[in-house]
């Protein structure tokens, strides 16, 4: 798996990849119902995907690069 860093200059997401993030969340409607992240897991809408906080954790980047081969 080659994981890259986004870096976007003016604070968004390129608009493919914050489509193809809000298709991959609306996928998962029963996590998002169980987890509360957004208002209506019925619909995600990409302001709400950009807007919302990461859930990975803080040490998640030392853990990738000890699997790197």
């Amino acid at each position: 798996m080659i994981l890259e860093q986004l870096s976007p200059t003016d604070g968004s997401l390129p608009g493919e990849l914050l489509t193809e993030l809000t298709s991959l969340y609306a996928a998962n409607r029963e996590f998002f119902a169980l987890s509360g992240d957004f208002p209506n897991p019925d619909d995600i809408r990409p302001e709400q995907v950009e807007e919302a906080e990461p859930v990975w954790p803080p040490d998640l980047a030392r853990l990738l690069d000890e699997w790197e081969v």
